[in-house]
């Protein structure tokens, strides 16, 4: 099959990375892609409107697990998805243990919409929530096996061979996006975060990687109510001011730099 009939010399691919394992799988796929000559262009879903992506294109989405489900900003934007039209769609997740059947949830949101599912990967990267020590070595090699998968997808992709098949049997109460509310009220209770005014430097980092706004800066940071646990703001800060209330055994990782997160 030519490229011109899959609709795939042009791709927009949307995706939300907490500290960078999804960063890099995105980063390789649009390196591949490029290789291959299929025009792509990445958006962070989170700065972009839903509404507005480009039916014309094939459309790519990739984002976390995260407490058996994805982040309630992702579902969020995928709820928001206007009608596909018969428009492509793969999809790409980053997970340490276990995915929880999200590839079934979002292939059930999407062909709801009219998209007609091309593909989709899960690819295991490193942890980062981490309360023990991890070895660095260990991650290198999760890293370089979570990119050699990303490769791959890529060029089943372009090449037709990709496949999104349905979930037997989701239950009810992991497609509910209320359940997804309710899990992330319990854990950003279970691991509130609080600020060391001993240590913190006042840099606004944290304030500015919030991808919720939950962070407001006024002589330290103050966290609100709307917190996602994507573990931005503890992992990146730099003298590692922000900690749990409850627990100080963290050990943050992650993927990429800060320069790299914040665009």
């Amino acid at each position: 099959m030519e490229f011109e009939e899959m609709n795939r010399k042009k791709v927009a691919f949307y995706y939300f990375s907490g500290t960078g394992n999804t960063l890099l799988i995105v980063r390789e796929m649009i390196k591949v892609f490029r290789k291959l000559n299929i025009q792509v262009e990445a958006h962070n879903m989170l700065h972009s409107d839903p509404e507005g992506i480009p039916l014309h294109k094939t459309i790519g989405i990739a984002f976390p697990v995260a407490c058996f489900t994805t982040y309630p900003s992702v579902r969020d934007f995928l709820t928001k998805l206007p009608d596909g039209r018969g428009t492509e769609i793969f999809m790409v997740d980053t997970y340490s243990s276990f995915s929880g059947l999200l590839t079934g949830q979002i292939r059930s949101i999407v062909t709801k919409k009219n998209y007609i599912p091309i593909g989709a990967r899960e690819i295991k990267m490193p942890n980062n929530f981490n309360f023990k020590p991890y070895r660095e070595e260990k991650y290198a090699r999760i890293v370089k096996k979570g990119l050699l998968q990303a490769k791959y997808f890529s060029h089943d992709i372009v090449y037709g061979i990709s496949s999104w098949k349905p979930t037997p049997f989701i239950p009810v109460f992991l497609s509910n996006s209320g359940f997804a509310r309710r899990v992330f009220t319990f854990m950003k209770r279970k691991y509130a975060l609080s600020i060391d005014n001993i240590k913190c430097i006042r840099c606004g980092k944290c304030y500015k990687l919030c991808p919720v706004d939950n962070i407001e800066m006024e002589n330290y940071p103050e966290f609100l109510d709307r917190c996602q646990l994507c573990l931005r703001c503890i992992s990146f800060c730099p003298t590692e001011a922000i900690r749990f209330k409850e627990r100080e055994d963290f050990y943050p990782y992650t993927a990429v730099e800060y320069e790299d997160i914040i665009q």
